[in-house]
């Protein structure tokens, strides 16, 4: 596991920027501006535990030069979960709920 001394001290961060797709106009709305879902994550620790994280962040990309990387084909809800387990080592959502079978197939991918 990564040394992380104190982890209330300044430490370097990334950021994770889950891109949500806009909402098509409907007969009754109109199209609605997608929310983007920003997760700022010690670097140590989700380089530990990803090589994809690894390699961007301490490659020559983009993402290594701006410690930001933006995914648009991802669930927000699923990458809290995986932020979730990084620091706890726990699967639980925000709620402190294990996830669903079909939530918990979905996040094996995410996280492979």
């Amino acid at each position: 596991m990564p040394i992380i001394d104190n982890i209330s001290t300044s430490q370097e961060c990334v950021t994770v920027i889950i891109m949500s797709p806009s909402t098509p106009p409907t007969a009754t709305e109109p199209s609605q501006k997608p929310k983007d879902h920003k997760f700022t994550i010690h670097r140590d620790l989700i380089c530990y535990y990803s090589r994809f994280f690894s390699t961007a962040f301490n490659g020559s990309f983009e993402e290594g030069r701006t410690q930001t990387m933006k995914l648009d084909d991802v669930d927000p809800q699923l990458f809290a979960i995986l932020v979730n387990w990084v620091y706890i080592q726990e699967v639980i959502n925000d709620k402190k709920e294990k996830p669903d079978l079909v939530s918990c197939a979905k996040l094996w991918v995410l996280a492979d």
